[in-house]
């Protein structure tokens, strides 16, 4: 006879052993570490979510702000029909002006007396 029909002998077949109770208190361990993993990690992600809308609301603001600036400043521009905006002041030599420049003794080519003179300026380095 077998051991387990020795041990148990009003029965037939294999005696069904149940799980110790240090395997069952391991599997409910494991089991609780699992579930406060899980609920650390949705924790994170949460105040991860919540920074990240945060910020968004931030740089929101910022770009409605700019946006209300920049319209501002397309609405004081003056309309496509209206008068042009005065020129701003020219800067350098005035090109309607004739300059008299000396030429006598200088180096030259052509007549003396010719009706137009161009003065040519160079620097040699």
């Amino acid at each position: 006879m077998s051991k387990d029909l020795r041990d148990n002998p009003g029965r037939e077949g294999p005696m069904i052993r149940r799980p110790s109770t240090d395997t069952t208190s391991l599997l409910l361990g494991a089991a609780v570490a699992g579930i406060a993993i899980l609920l650390f990690i949705n924790f994170q992600n949460w105040a991860d979510g919540r920074g990240f809308r945060e910020s968004m609301n931030e740089r929101l603001g910022s770009l409605e702000t700019r946006i209300t600036q920049l319209s501002a400043k397309v609405d004081a521009l003056p309309a496509a029909g209206a008068a042009p905006a005065a020129a701003p002041p020219q800067r350098g030599p005035d090109p309607n002006k004739v300059y008299t420049v000396k030429t006598n003794g200088r180096p030259s080519k052509g007549p003396d007396d010719a009706p137009i003179t161009i003065a040519e300026f160079s620097d040699f380095q």
